[in-house]
């Protein structure tokens, strides 16, 4: 099973295959850098990314019309430009199998 995090406008964030058996249950963790939600800002024509505070909304799933598991975050601090140094990668890490996960 294929699981994605969608992040910043249903912008893809990372991804990571998972195989689970049956009724078998794995926790999948992401460590996503607020550089990876920049956008180009409420004025694209000056072409500056930006990272903004406010509510990250995520969802899992298969495919970004099928995500059963949704959640949020809040990204605090002050706005800010983010440049050509900034972090892309998104690592994610898998455990389990889960005992007892429903």
């Amino acid at each position: 099973m294929r699981y994605c995090m969608h992040a910043a406008a249903h912008a893809r964030e990372a991804d990571v295959v998972v195989a689970v058996l049956g009724d078998e249950a794995r926790r999948v963790t992401f460590r996503l850098h607020a550089d990876r939600t920049a956008f180009t800002g409420r004025d694209p024509s000056t072409g500056t990314r930006v990272v903004e505070p406010g509510e990250i909304r995520v969802g899992v799933g298969g495919a970004s019309d099928q995500l059963p598991l949704q959640g949020s975050f809040m990204l605090c601090g002050p706005e800010r430009a983010v440049g050509p140094g900034r972090v892309l990668d998104t690592p994610a890490e898998v455990s389990g199998p889960i005992s007892g996960a429903q």
